[in-house]
C-alpha cells in the first residue's frame, strides 16, 4: 500500500481480525479469484503455487536464517522495489488495556506439528510452578483440540483471542503462530524451539521475546527433531521467563 498498490492479504485465519487492521483489506483464502489481480506473492508453505509470470513465491531456502521472519520479509519486498517496515498497520480495538493483567500467563502448549510440542505433562508442571509463584498462569488452545485439554480456555474468534492475550501479561508456548501474534501485540513472549538454528529465523519478532531451547548432547537435526523434548525441563523455561518479565 506504501507504495501505490491496492493490497489484498488473504488469509483464513487472519480475516477474523479485520477490525484490527482498519487500513487493510483481508479476506479468507478461498476468496482468491485470480483473474482479478494483477500479481500475486505467496510464501512457499502458502497453498498457492507459481503458475505464471505472475506469481512471486518467496523461498525460504533463499532466505538470511541469521535473522527473523519478520525481517526477511521486509528485505524481500524492498528487492522488490516496494517500500516495507515492520509495521503492520495493527490498532488495537476500543476499550482494551495493555497488560491489565500482568500476573495472567497465557500457556499455549499446541501448534501445527506434534513434534514441535513440548510434552503436556511439562506444560501442566509449568502452571503449578507459576501458580506457586503468584502467577495466574491460563491455557489455551483451539475449540478442536478441548478433548486434549478439558483445563483449558478456548476462543470462538481469533479477534477474542488476540483481546485475552493484549490484557495478558505474557505467554509461553510452543513454535507456533499465537508465539507471534503475541508478539505483534507487544505481550512479552517466551517460546519453545526443538533447534536454536531453526529458531533464529521463525522466532516472533515483531516486539522483544526470548526462546528457549534445549542442550541436546546430539549430533544431527533428525535426533534432535527425535528426542530434544526430553532434555527441556521446567526448571530452564522457568528461568528464562522470570529474566523476559524483569526486563519488561
Amino acid at each position: 500500500m506504501r507504495s501505490g498498490h491496492l493490497v489484498t492479504t488473504y488469509s483464513t485465519v487472519l480475516c477474523q481480525m479485520n477490525d484490527w487492521f482498519p487500513e487493510h483489506t483481508i479476506a479468507p483464502f478461498d476468496a482468491i479469484d485470480f483473474s482479478t489481480v494483477d500479481h500475486v506473492i505467496a510464501a512457499d508453505h502458502s497453498l498457492v503455487r507459481k503458475v505464471d509470470e505472475k506469481t512471486t513465491i518467496l523461498f525460504e531456502r533463499d532466505f538470511d536464517k541469521s535473522k527473523s521472519m519478520v525481517e526477511n520479509l521486509v528485505m524481500a519486498a524492498r528487492k522488490m522495489s516496494l517500500e516495507a517496515t515492520a509495521d503492520t498497520g495493527l490498532v488495537v480495538l476500543p476499550d482494551l488495556h495493555h497488560r491489565k493483567h500482568k500476573r495472567r500467563i497465557i500457556l499455549h502448549p499446541m501448534s501445527t506439528s506434534d513434534h514441535k510440542n513440548w510434552p503436556a505433562h511439562r506444560f501442566r508442571a509449568l502452571a503449578e510452578k507459576l501458580s506457586k509463584e503468584g502467577f495466574d498462569p491460563v491455557i489455551c488452545v483451539g475449540p478442536d483440540e478441548k478433548p486434549l485439554w478439558p483445563e483449558a480456555k478456548t476462543f470462538s474468534t481469533i479477534s477474542n483471542l488476540a483481546s485475552f492475550i493484549y490484557e495478558s501479561g505474557g505467554l509461553i508456548g510452543n513454535d507456533s503462530g499465537l508465539g507471534h501474534l503475541a508478539s505483534l501485540l507487544n505481550i512479552p513472549t517466551l517460546s519453545i524451539f526443538a533447534r536454536k538454528s531453526y529458531s533464529r529465523l521463525w522466532r516472533p519478532d515483531f516486539s522483544p521475546g526470548v526462546v528457549v531451547t534445549p542442550k541436546i548432547p546430539l549430533i544431527g537435526a533428525s535426533m534432535k527433531q527425535r528426542y530434544w523434548k526430553n532434555f527441556l525441563t521446567v526448571s530452564l523455561v522457568m528461568k528464562n521467563f522470570n529474566r523476559l518479565i524483569k526486563k519488561s
